[in-house]
């Protein structure tokens, strides 16, 4: 009768249960903050790939129009930036556009610990709590040589 009772009950014991359940919670409590991070991480990257795409737009715009642009969507209107190019980053917030007469700075907001992946990867940037910018300059339109530009020299120079 034993023999058979054994047979019968071929399921997990409470304790086989409860210790799945804690080491599989040992094991996610390490593993998702690194997920998290690589996320935010690669989020940031695209922002900063983004910001980059719409600072060339927009440079391509002020040498032939000889302005910057208002707007993000100007610049997908006017065929600088693909149409179906979306406005917005990976943390779904728009990216703006402010200028004057020699700057033109795009910002945007990011989620909080993804501002570092996104200015470290732009040449000139500021973080001001959640929004990042970045600024670029005009260039002389005489010379085509960017204003502020560090050009390479020759070490030596022909009499």
């Amino acid at each position: 009768m034993r023999k058979n009772m054994r047979m019968a009950n071929k399921g997990f014991s409470l304790f086989e249960m409860v210790l799945v359940i804690i080491l599989g919670t040992i094991i996610l409590t390490g593993v998702t903050p690194n997920y998290v991070k690589g996320l935010l991480v690669k989020a940031g990257e695209k922002t900063a790939l983004d910001i980059n795409t719409i600072q060339e737009a927009s440079r391509t715009f002020y040498i032939d129009q000889k302005r910057w642009p208002n707007s993000v969507q100007e610049l997908k209107d006017q065929g600088y930036l693909p149409a179906t190019w979306p406005a917005t980053n990976p943390f779904n917030k728009n990216y703006t556009i402010s200028s004057t007469a020699e700057t033109l700075t795009v910002s945007t907001v990011v989620q909080d610990g993804a501002q570092k992946a996104v200015a470290s990867r732009l040449p000139v940037s500021v973080v001001a709590a959640d929004t990042v910018s970045s600024t670029v300059g005009s260039y002389d339109i005489g010379s085509g040589i960017p204003i502020g530009a560090i050009m390479p020299w020759p070490s030596s120079v022909a009499p």
